[in-house]
């Protein structure tokens, strides 16, 4: 069987080159009657801009990773059925990012805006506002518990959500003259993300979690 598809295979090819050289007096007459035809023409524009560099995250030791520090809370009290339910939230704790070396308004074409945003280290976006955490350096997160991040007095961020926090035509650092530094306030919470019905789905230990940072301008 083998050897009888190898024979045609070569066989097919031989008639293609025979076929081929016998024809290829017509293709070259063929060739020299055949005009180009314009069919139309256009461009193509690109466009863009070159920004001053962004922004540095200053947490004062020359490092751009910022530990926020929960404190200790209880698990959350469960109801008279031993049920949480998803959206209880508890443990806020206050922490504020300093940007320095931010573009100001004299370094700019247009008085913007400056944006940021929250997202998981691993990019998923599996509930919309919760960073995963995970439990006594465990590599699966929990199901049941996140962190929740929001402006001090504001209302949780979306994950991926830019925010403003900063206007390079009203904010004294970020005008022409400026020093290009950003405080921004936030407020962390611990939030049920599921629906519990057993003391084990939130379990006592220590819980870690990590957010990706990104600023911008627009």
């Amino acid at each position: 069987m083998h050897k009888f598809k190898t024979s045609l295979l070569f066989s097919m090819l031989a008639m293609g080159t025979v076929c081929s050289t016998a024809a290829f007096a017509d293709l070259q007459a063929l060739a020299s009657k055949t005009e180009l035809v314009n069919l139309g023409t256009g461009t193509v524009q690109f466009t863009g801009q070159l920004l001053e560099q962004g922004c540095k995250i200053n947490i004062g030791s020359g490092s751009t990773n910022q530990l926020v520090d929960m404190g200790t809370s209880a698990v959350p009290p469960r109801d008279s059925n031993g049920s949480v339910t998803k959206g209880h939230y508890w443990g806020a704790t206050d922490f504020t990012i300093t940007f320095e070396e931010c573009p100001t308004a004299a370094k700019l074409t247009n008085n913007q805006k400056v944006y940021v945003k929250f997202s998981n280290i691993d990019g998923s976006n599996d509930n919309m506002d919760t960073l995963k955490v995970f439990k006594d350096g465990s590599t699966s997160s929990s199901d049941y518990i996140g962190i929740q991040i929001s402006p001090k007095f504001g209302e949780v961020i979306k994950l991926n959500d830019s925010i403003e926090i900063g206007d390079t035509s009203t904010d004294t650092n970020l005008l022409a003259d400026g020093n290009g530094k950003i405080d921004a306030h936030f407020t962390a919470h611990w939030a049920v993300i599921q629906d519990s019905t057993s003391d084990t789905d939130i379990a006592p230990g220590k819980y870690t979690g990590s957010a990706a940072v990104d600023i911008s301008y627009h």
